[in-house]
């Protein structure tokens, strides 16, 4: 937990730690292999900001999930499941 608050803060929600100018983001581009992002229709990472997310890599590919949240491969198992594995398939 030390490493925990030293890097990131109290909680996911007000980030205050070493962490929280960390940027991977204009880097994303380097990554040379397909990418599967996910996320629910009603999670906290919103669906904009995974978009972004997906458009910053070479090949990124998104999923939303209908009926979820953050916890859509637990929520909705099955739809996630048939997304993963005809992503794996298609590569």
């Amino acid at each position: 937990m030390d490493v925990y608050l030293t890097m990131w803060g109290p909680s996911e929600f007000s980030v205050n730690g070493k962490l929280k100018q960390f940027d991977l983001m204009p880097r994303l581009d380097e990554i040379p292999v397909p990418v599967l992002l996910t996320c629910g229709d009603n999670d906290e990472a919103g669906v904009k900001m995974v978009k972004d997310f997906q458009m910053a890599f070479p090949q990124g590919s998104m999923a939303v999930i209908p009926g979820a949240a953050h916890l859509h491969h637990i929520e909705q198992p099955v739809i996630y499941k048939t997304i993963v594995n005809e992503f794996l398939r298609d590569k």
